[in-house]
């Protein structure tokens, strides 16, 4: 029925003190302590009143509870559960607006009614100070409240993203499945397995050798005729090697370290 209001809403807050207005006071204090109970038992703003009760009375009640501007539609539509129908809430707004009770201000053809603010009691410094108090624990309250709420809805969604019980039967099912599918093909590629000699290995790991070994030499040997021709020349390194067609290890994306880490370290 509308946002949730400040409990406070629904008194002018001010330090008046004089004597004569105690009995204002008190009053004004009864009637906002009521609504601070009702505010922490979540009936703010519902209302008392009946289907059937004044359509006014309960306008007024409706507005006097949300104390903020509002347009005839924001009535209606909280007042749907009394069967109150628009025409009526429009004329009920117009007649407290006569009556002093609400103010109008029109915006274009929008109509926005607020309680008038000079007919609120006025608090004492200490009735104002005990309900902001009230208030204080209130918010506090709808903190650590909030924090609960956080937390359940964020194993709610942990709860909903888990596989249930039958879903979880089906993928270890699955994955025996494939389990068993990998074994006998381990088994198949053990028994077709043909291992290479020893002395083949040694022949392989030779030839090896003998071909990074004469990667290592040229390169070497190209290293140390355009060295010092760079240092005579204005081109970078990369341009030259362009211009006499030189095919570097780094242009076709090899590096001779990779290779070397490929000899098998020990060799029977």
């Amino acid at each position: 029925m509308g946002p949730t209001r400040h409990p406070l809403q629904g008194a002018k807050i001010t330090t008046r003190t004089d004597e004569s207005d105690e009995h204002v006071r008190r009053s004004a204090s009864e009637a906002i302590r009521t609504r601070i109970v009702a505010y922490e038992t979540g009936k703010m703003g519902k209302g008392s009143a009946e289907r059937g009760a004044d359509p006014k009375s309960v306008v007024e009640e409706f507005v006097r509870n949300q104390n903020r501007p509002l347009n005839c539609q924001n009535a209606v539509d909280a007042l749907q559960k009394y069967g109150i129908k628009k025409a009526v809430v429009q004329k009920s707004l117009d007649a407290l607006v006569s009556e002093g009770t609400l103010t109008q201000k029109d915006y274009g053809k929008q109509k926005i009614y607020m309680l008038r603010q000079d007919n609120l009691p006025n608090l004492s410094p200490e009735e104002t100070k005990e309900l902001e108090e009230k208030v204080k624990k209130l918010q506090d309250t709808v903190k650590q409240e909030s924090e609960v709420v956080g937390k359940l809805e964020q194993s709610l969604n942990q709860a909903s993203n888990a596989l249930s019980d039958e879903e979880l039967a089906r993928r270890v099912e699955e994955l025996a499945a494939e389990n068993e599918e990998m074994k006998e093909r381990l088994a198949k590629i053990k028994e077709s397995q043909t291992l290479v000699p020893d002395a083949e290995k040694k022949n392989i790991v030779k030839a090896f050798d003998e071909a990074l070994n004469a990667w290592k030499k040229r390169k070497r040997m190209v290293n140390d005729i355009v060295d010092p021709i760079l240092e005579n020349v204005s081109k970078k390194p990369k341009q030259f090697y362009q211009d006499v067609g030189i095919e570097t290890d780094t242009e076709i994306g090899i590096e001779l370290r990779d290779i070397e880490a490929l000899r098998p370290k020990k060799i029977r």
